[in-house]
């Protein structure tokens, strides 16, 4: 388990607020995805974050290189030492994302994802 992300995407508050701290001494960090990051609201990020897991915010933020880099500066100040983004932002987009980061919270990483595990051949011919 301490060699991956463990994932963090349980949408019940009690299973949530149990999970973490269960998970956090043996997990390399923790994910919490978009489902939850809604349902509990960002209140999730240092309330994780506190458990002393490092949180993977797996939001896949895609928009407008401002509201990007908005966004991914208030993650990291959040707690969140990882975040995510969509490279089919754009270069921009993807520099600004990591410079507000830097800019924030100087140990977070940015990663991008370039297509989603749900889309198979058809869907990418379409």
């Amino acid at each position: 388990m301490s060699s991956m992300v463990d994932r963090y995407d349980r949408l019940a508050e009690r299973y949530e607020r149990w999970w973490a701290p269960v998970l956090a001494p043996t997990a390399r960090g923790l994910a919490t995805e978009l489902e939850a990051f809604v349902a509990e609201g960002p209140r999730i990020v240092p309330e994780v974050a506190e458990t002393g897991a490092r949180v993977f915010l797996d939001l896949k933020l895609h928009d407008i290189p401002t509201t990007v880099a908005r966004a991914v500066a208030a993650a990291v100040r959040s707690g969140a030492s990882m975040v995510n983004v969509h490279a089919l932002g754009g270069r921009d987009m993807l520099v600004a994302a990591l410079e507000s980061s830097r800019a924030a919270a100087p140990t977070a990483k940015i990663i991008a994802v370039t297509l989603l595990t749900s889309l198979d051949s058809r869907s990418l011919a379409d």
